[in-house]
């Protein structure tokens, strides 16, 4: 195969790390929760179809099983707002200091910051605490991935 058409152009180096630290910052304060949000929403379903999960779910009757869902995925998201603001912090100064950051800082970032916020409003969500963290690591995962694909991280 000839290669003789083709152009290997170098990469650029990035001048500032501004602009990722704000992507960043962006992206995991308002995509973040919207992914802990469609996470939580998938769990639901499959649980509730399976007829598995909390007596909550188990006691529903035909049909009410999306509408419940609903408005779960939606307290999710509501209550994931700020620890997801306080991880997307923490991780936007490492890219603005290095320009990347690892998948394990955003995902000990992120569940320690859920964590943090389950244990300090209490309630419920205390008891959870492991799983709540769990799928904070996983969006934070997730969202870097994200972050990758569109060329903000490397």
């Amino acid at each position: 195969m000839n290669k003789t058409n083709v152009v290997n152009f170098p990469r650029k180096k990035r001048v500032s790390t501004t602009l990722p630290a704000i992507y960043t910052f962006v992206f995991g304060t308002l995509v973040g929760p919207a992914i802990a949000a469609a996470i939580l929403g998938v769990i639901y379903l499959v649980s509730g179809s399976l007829g598995m999960g909390p007596p909550s779910i188990k006691a529903l009757k035909a049909g009410e099983l999306l509408p419940y869902t609903a408005v779960r995925v939606l307290d999710g998201y509501i209550w994931s707002a700020i620890p997801a603001a306080l991880a997307a912090l923490v991780v936007s100064v490492l890219v603005y200091r290095t320009g990347n950051f690892h998948w394990l800082y955003g995902a000990v970032a992120a569940a320690v910051s859920a964590t943090l916020m389950a244990v300090v409003t209490g309630g419920q969500a205390s008891v959870h605490t492991t799983f709540i963290a769990v799928i904070a690591a996983t969006t934070a995962v997730l969202g870097r991935m994200v972050l990758v694909a569109a060329k903000v991280l490397e």
